[in-house]
C-alpha cells in the first residue's frame, strides 16, 4: 500500500500540479508511468488468478475540474465512456459523482466484470485518464477497488 501512495504522490506532484503547462502534461504523464513500478492491483497482488478477484472491479479517478466544465462532464461523460468502451465485453458502466457542496470535485468510476476484468481495467485505465485529461485542473488520485453492489 505504501508503494501505491508513493506512486499517487509522485503523479500528483509531477504531472498535474502545474496547470499552466497543459500541453506537456500528457507527454510527461507517459514518461512518469514508464518510470513507476507496476502495481499488481487487487487480483494480482498476492499472485491470485482473475477468478479469485472480486466479481466487479471499479477504477476510480478523483480530480478537480476546470471552472465551467462540471456541467459538460455531467451531460457528456457517461455517454462518451459507454461509447468508448462499447467493444469491451468487460466494461459494465460508468458512474460520475459530484458532491452537492462543490461541483468541481469529480469522481469518475468505471466498472469491469467478467473473465479478464482485471486486465481490461488495467489496460483501459490509461484510456480513461486520456478522456478525462481536458477536464482536469488538478489530479487528486486514481485507484482500483473491489466493488460490491446492491441495486434495485
Amino acid at each position: 500500500m505504501a508503494g501505491l501512495a508513493a506512486i499517487e504522490n509522485l503523479r500528483t506532484k509531477s504531472v498535474f500540479a502545474h496547470p499552466s503547462r497543459p500541453a506537456g502534461n500528457l507527454q510527461h504523464l507517459e514518461k512518469v508511468k514508464r518510470e513507476l513500478p507496476k502495481d499488481k492491483g487487487l487480483a494480482d497482488r498476492d499472485g491470485l488468478a482473475d477468478a479469485a478477484a472480486p466479481e466487479v472491479i471499479a477504477h476510480s479517478v478523483e480530480f478537480v475540474a476546470w471552472p465551467g466544465k462540471a456541467e459538460e462532464l455531467r451531460t457528456v461523460l457517461p455517454e462518451a465512456m459507454r461509447s468508448a468502451f462499447a467493444g469491451s465485453l468487460n466494461f459494465s458502466g460508468c458512474l460520475v459523482l459530484f458532491p452537492e457542496q462543490e461541483a468541481r470535485l469529480v469522481t469518475v468510476v468505471t466498472f469491469w466484470t467478467g473473465e479478464g476484468r482485471t486486465k481490461q481495467c488495467e489496460e483501459n485505465s490509461k484510456r480513461v485518464e486520456q478522456m478525462l485529461f481536458p477536464y482536469i485542473e488538478h489530479w487528486l488520485r486514481t485507484r482500483r477497488l473491489a466493488a460490491f453492489l446492491s441495486m434495485r
